[in-house]
């Protein structure tokens, strides 16, 4: 009867640090992970900025006309005073 006593808080206390370890990691794992996606954050360099779509997409579509990689008319581009120039 004393063994089957010893066996069993023997497993309780091996449950009982098994629980401990396991809330430790998850510790652990929750500050890294924190810990890495503000520092992903803080280093992106566009994150603060402004940012201009509308002058981004102008440059865009200039940029394909000039590459000829467009669904737009060619007349269009040449319509268009800043891909004009690099389509001569």
């Amino acid at each position: 009867m004393s063994h089957w006593r010893l066996t069993v808080q023997v497993v309780d206390d091996w449950q009982y640090i098994s629980l401990i370890f396991d809330r430790l990691l998850l510790y652990i794992y929750a500050v890294v992970t924190l810990a890495g996606t503000l520092a992903i954050l803080m280093y992106a360099p566009h994150i603060f900025t402004d940012f201009d779509q509308k002058a981004f997409k102008q440059e865009v579509a200039i940029e394909r006309c000039c590459k000829g990689q467009t669904r737009i008319p060619q007349q269009q581009c040449f319509d268009n005073p800043a891909a004009a120039e690099c389509i001569k």
